[in-house]
């Protein structure tokens, strides 16, 4: 039976006819054998081997294995030092994508504190438009506070 899924294997690839010739000529009658053997062994492959082409010839929606069982993968999980050295080959921009993911799991956003902002920023950029307030540069402001806080 081992031998006859061996030659099996062969010819998944190849034609009936040469698998037959293969795993017929690698059937050896050992000296005082059994002439009923080997007889035994070719119907046994050739049946083999014709239900297997049937079924590939079905197309790939059929398998060979009516009842696949899922494959699990064991993932080894990383440690932070293999995480931060693998991030600092990634591109500025993939960081901050990282960063910011981290950043909303860790501190989920408020809905109404993020309307409140967008209305705020349309509030000052409407007032920065129409004249209402002056604009400093970011510079001064910078320096500003550099002043207050002592630096």
């Amino acid at each position: 039976m081992v031998l006859g899924q061996g030659f099996l294997a062969l010819g998944l690839s190849g034609s009936l006819d040469l698998l037959l010739q293969v795993a017929l000529a690698a059937f050896v009658l050992p000296p005082g054998g059994d002439y009923d053997v080997v007889k035994s062994f070719r119907r046994a492959c050739r049946a083999r081997i014709r239900r297997t082409v049937n079924k590939l010839a079905q197309g790939p929606e059929e398998t060979l294995n009516p009842n696949p069982q899922p494959r699990r993968m064991k993932s080894v999980p990383l440690t932070l030092e293999q995480i931060v050295e693998e991030a600092r080959h990634w591109p500025p921009e993939k960081v901050g994508e990282l960063v910011d993911r981290l950043s909303e799991a860790l501190h989920p956003a408020d809905p109404a504190i993020d309307q409140a902002w967008k209305e705020e920023t349309r509030r000052r950029l409407a007032e920065i438009e129409n004249g209402t307030v002056q604009a400093v540069d970011g510079e001064q402001v910078s320096a500003r506070i550099g002043r207050i806080v002592g630096m």
